[in-house]
């Protein structure tokens, strides 16, 4: 299965997919690289060949994106075959809250692409914490 996790800062990402037993790419392992190219890399990923992959780290919304730019034209390619997100709302620092609004404003954008393609969303938070998150100054 072709697994992406993404979330908050200090949600827990890297330390649950520690137990995933299967290739773990994490995006923070491509760092330092300027924001564009970081995403690019980390979309590329996505093309992997292997049966079976797990991709995490913040910068996936990013690459997400970027992916579905890429391959707009081919309906019957998806990126992943579940995206999971993970939410820590406590002890954020004000810019760490602040991406993770920006990832969850991206995410949102692509919801509706993602599902056609039929990739698996798993939230760890209701759905409408979402808009919550994106809309409220917390």
């Amino acid at each position: 299965m072709k697994l992406l996790f993404t979330g908050s800062p200090r949600a827990g990402k890297t330390t649950f997919c520690q137990q995933i037993q299967q290739p773990v790419y994490n995006t923070d392992s491509l760092l330092p690289m300027e924001w564009s190219e970081h995403s690019q890399k980390v979309s590329e990923l996505f093309d992997s060949t292997l049966p079976s992959w797990t991709v995490e780290g913040t910068a996936i919304p990013r690459a997400l994106r970027k992916w579905l730019l890429r391959n707009h034209d081919d309906k019957t390619k998806k990126p992943c075959d579940m995206l999971v997100w993970l939410q820590n709302i406590e002890e954020l620092t004000p810019g760490q809250l602040s991406m993770a609004r920006g990832n969850l404003t991206i995410l949102k954008d692509l919801l509706p692409e993602l599902y056609k393609r039929k990739v698996r969303i798993v939230w760890e938070v209701p759905e409408d914490y979402i808009t919550a998150v994106i809309d409220q100054d917390i």
